[in-house]
């Protein structure tokens, strides 16, 4: 019989079909950590990693503060935009909030969002990176790599945008 992989442990304690034991809570909590769901373990094995799961849940409520005042800036301004990467199946602490934005809504969500407090960075041909004391907000015009744009920003937000409530967040 094949041996379940540690990859494999993770997503079934995430689905609570698996406790791991005193010596795998460690290493699969790294495991958790490289591909972004932390969070998600850490809530689901608490106990001995509590004061990690304390410090993660600060972070995830700093992260959601801040996703909150960016998006009620981009509605102050009437930005056409969404979330980009944004929804995922767990709760995440991400680097970064990517939004896809229209190519003549980038000039007045820099210029509102360097008000609040904000700088911007980086300036490439798609994309724009702003940062404030450690949050970084990337808008995409269109989604590329290395410059090469690899689907239509404004196609996409005319046809395939859902909405998510993230209002719920003191800003």
């Amino acid at each position: 019989m094949p041996r379940e992989t540690e990859t494999l442990k993770l997503l079934r304690t995430l689905q609570g079909l698996y406790k791991p034991s005193s010596g795998e809570i460690y290493k699969l909590a790294g495991i958790a950590k490289l591909n972004k769901l932390y969070l998600a373990y850490l809530r689901r094995v608490g106990g001995v990693l509590r004061d990690e799961l304390i410090r993660e849940e600060a972070k995830y409520r700093w992260f959601m503060r801040n996703v909150a005042e960016v998006v009620n800036v981009l509605e102050s301004v009437g930005a056409t935009y969404a979330l980009y990467k944004f929804r995922r199946p767990y709760e995440h602490v991400s680097v970064d909030l990517d939004i896809l934005i229209r190519v003549d809504d980038v000039s007045k969500v820099v210029k509102a969002l360097v008000y609040r407090g904000f700088r911007a960075v980086v300036w490439e041909p798609y994309t724009v990176t702003l940062s404030r004391g450690g949050f970084i907000v990337d808008l995409y015009t269109y989604p590329s790599f290395a410059w090469v744009v690899y689907m239509d920003g404004g196609r996409l937000l005319d046809c395939c945008v859902e909405e998510v409530d993230v209002g719920c967040w003191e800003t």
